[in-house]
């Protein structure tokens, strides 16, 4: 009688491990869907110039005592600030100038090489004309902000949801 009791105390152990590992493994599919919607939402909205916010994006699994914490997260400065948006202030022009190089708004393009026209120095001014006018009107009205977690998760919400009615821990 001792031998079948400790063989069905193992079996049950072994069935709560087996349980605990797949929810970690579910948990862990739900933070990589969050982390590739957010990516998605930050794509679809245009939020990619230098692509720091985007490779960003990461997320982390941890085990808790009452279960799993799936936190989705940027460790880029201004991610914050692109999430929230900005009051009124007079941002860097440097930043915004290569802000407006990198997305290609002022200046001349070729249409054969979609090379950018003109000397280097042209080139800069122009830039740097288009950011002290981005730069006044970011003064006067500040950012909009784009909640990308939060649209993330509504947009991956769905296939969150089915992962877990399909669970068989």
């Amino acid at each position: 009688m001792m031998r079948d009791d400790r063989y069905f105390e193992k079996l049950g152990e072994e069935i709560i491990k087996t349980f605990y590992d797949e929810a970690e493994k579910l948990a862990e599919k739900i933070g990589l869907i969050l982390e590739r919607e957010t990516k998605d939402v930050l794509k679809q909205n245009d939020k990619i110039a230098t692509a720091d916010l985007y490779k960003s994006i990461r997320e982390k699994t941890r085990k808790m005592l009452w279960g799993y914490m799936i936190t989705v997260f940027s460790n880029v400065n201004y991610a914050q600030y692109v999430y929230d948006g900005t009051k009124p202030h007079f941002p860097p022009i440097n930043k915004i100038a290569k802000w407006v190089r990198i997305k290609k708004l002022s200046g001349n393009y070729s249409i054969k090489s979609h090379g950018r026209l003109g000397k280097k120095q042209d080139q800069y001014d122009q830039d740097r004309a288009l950011a002290w006018l981005i730069a006044r009107k970011i003064a006067k009205k500040g950012t909009k902000g784009i909640k990308f977690f939060d649209l993330a998760l509504k947009q991956g919400l769905p296939m969150i949801e089915q992962k877990v009615a399909n669970f068989k821990g």
